[in-house]
C-alpha cells in the first residue's frame, strides 16, 4: 500500500534560531552603560573648570546614546537582529530596574527625614 503524496501547503517548521546572541546581547546592554561611568572618574579629577571635566560630565550621556545606537542599528539586518534586540532588551531593562531602585532609596531617605 502506498503513502498518500504530501499536502501541496504543507512544509517542515524553519529551525530553532540560537538564543546565544538574544543572551549575550542582553548581558552587553545591561552591563555596558557601566563602562560610561568609568569615563568620568578618569576625567573628572581636574582640579580647575576645563574641557575635560565638561566631557566628563557629558560621558555617561554620550556612551548610554552609543549603547542604544548600536542596538538600534544592529536591528536592520537579519544575521544581527537578536544581537541589537538584546542590546536593546538589557539596556531598557537596567533602566527599569535601576529607575525602581532610585524610587526605592528616595522614599526610604525622604522616610528617615519625616521621622517616619
Amino acid at each position: 500500500m502506498s503513502q498518500p503524496p504530501p499536502q501541496p501547503g504543507w512544509q517542515p517548521p524553519p529551525p530553532k534560531k540560537p538564543k546565544a546572541p538574544l543572551l549575550l546581547g542582553i548581558l552587553i546592554g545591561a552591563v555596558a552603560p557601566f563602562f560610561g561611568l568609568i569615563f568620568p572618574v578618569a576625567l573628572g579629577n581636574v582640579s580647575s573648570p576645563s574641557v575635560a571635566s565638561d566631557i566628563a560630565g557629558l560621558a555617561p550621556f554620550a556612551w548610554v546614546f552609543l549603547v542604544l545606537a548600536t542596538g538600534a542599528g544592529l536591528l536592520f539586518s537579519d544575521r544581527t537582529r537578536r544581537w541589537g534586540l538584546g542590546i536593546l532588551i538589557g539596556l531598557f531593562g537596567m533602566l527599569i530596574i535601576g529607575a525602581g531602585a532610585c524610587v526605592a532609596v528616595l522614599v526610604v531617605v525622604l522616610a528617615s527625614y519625616s521621622g517616619g
